[in-house]
């Protein structure tokens, strides 16, 4: 397998721009990824914080 396949694989983590209430963290995390969330909008509810990690 090439480095660059081998890096990709490798890669585990997911950052979720513009996430919202969360939505669509909890689907990354079945499938193993590592999620992180950033929303700038204000009137967002902070649910996406209590989602399982």
């Amino acid at each position: 397998m090439d480095p660059v396949t081998l890096a990709v694989n490798e890669v585990r983590r997911v950052l979720d721009l513009g996430c919202g209430a969360g939505r669509d963290a909890p689907e990354f995390a079945r499938l193993g990824y590592k999620v992180t969330g950033l929303d700038l909008e204000r009137n967002h509810p902070s649910s996406a914080s209590l989602a399982p990690r």
